[in-house]
Order: C-alpha cells, then sequence, then structure tokens
C-alpha cells in the first residue's frame, strides 16, 4: 500500500504542477497576444501619423499643397488594409486621391491664368493697344474664377473627408 500512497502523491504532485505549468503557458501566450498587438498598433500609429500630417498640410497650403506634401501618407497607405478595416482602408485611400487631384486643378488654374495674361499682354504691342476680343477676355476671366472656385471647392471637400476619418481613425486603433 506504501508503493500506491507514493504513486498517488507522485502523480498527485505531478497534476499540480501541470496545472500551473498550464497556467504559465497560457499566461505567456495572453502576454504574447498584447507584444503581437503593440506591435500592430506600432503601425497603426505611424498611419495615423502619415495622414496626420498630410490632413495639416492641406489645412496649411490648402489650393498651393504640392504631391510631395502627402508622399508619407502614399507609402503608408499601400499596406494599410494589414492593419486596419476595410472600410477605413477605403476611406484613407480616397482622401489621398482628393488630396492628389487638388495638383491637375492646380494645373488647370495656372493654365487658364496663362491664357488669360497671354490674351492681356496681346492688348499691347508695340506700345499701340491692339483690339484683343472681349469675349475672349471675359471667357478666360470666368475660366479662371471657374478652376480657383474648383480647387477651393476640392480642398474644402478634402479636408472633409480627413474630418470623418479622423473621427473613427483613433476610436479604431485605439490599444484596450
Amino acid at each position: 500500500m506504501e508503493a500506491a500512497m507514493w504513486a498517488n502523491l507522485i502523480a498527485s504532485f505531478a497534476f499540480v504542477i501541470s496545472i500551473i505549468s498550464a497556467w504559465f503557458t497560457w499566461k505567456a501566450a495572453q502576454e504574447a497576444k498584447i507584444a503581437n498587438r503593440i506591435s500592430v498598433h506600432n503601425y497603426q500609429k505611424n498611419l495615423y501619423e502619415a495622414f496626420f500630417n498630410a490632413k495639416n498640410y492641406l489645412q496649411t497650403n490648402g489650393g498651393r499643397s504640392e504631391i510631395s506634401g502627402f508622399s508619407n501618407l502614399y507609402m503608408q497607405i499601400q499596406t494599410a488594409r494589414l492593419y486596419i478595416d476595410d472600410a477605413l482602408a477605403d476611406q484613407l485611400i480616397g482622401f489621398y486621391d482628393a488630396c492628389v487631384s487638388l495638383s491637375d486643378l492646380r494645373v488647370a488654374l495656372a493654365a487658364a491664368e496663362r491664357y488669360r495674361v497671354m490674351l492681356e499682354s496681346h492688348r499691347l504691342v508695340g506700345g499701340e493697344l491692339v483690339m484683343v476680343d472681349h469675349y475672349l477676355v471675359e471667357n478666360a476671366n470666368k475660366k479662371q474664377e471657374a478652376c480657383m472656385l474648383d480647387l477651393d471647392k476640392a480642398v474644402d471637400e478634402a479636408l472633409n473627408k480627413a474630418a470623418l476619418i479622423d473621427k473613427v481613425f483613433v476610436g479604431k486603433i485605439r490599444l484596450s
């Protein structure tokens, strides 16, 4: 009987050790999950910083914004779907596309301005006033004003998109 008692004691001791071992394994797995979440959060934070900097750049420069001011955001949104949900990634891509479209509008505005200046400069040739069709000059002025309005509207739309994104972004990536 004594051998059976020792066997039961050793089995009980092994059972307690296995329970303690299982608890430490579970605890290690929980810590690994937290470490992975923090690692992913670092990528999300970098994405948010790129978005925040692009938004601030747009707010500061408005219609004068250059594409180069959004290059860091471009690099970050290439992998955004790996770290955030698809809906937020689509919103970020839409914001970036809106920012890039400002460049096209700036080109159209510059072309309208050059055309208007060209018409104005052709009014005076060799010190003499040359008759340029008033209709052409008026249309050039209207085209330039329309381009300016389109650019202002596009900036406002991009900033509105940014405001909507900003409202949900932090909530979605917050560590809990």
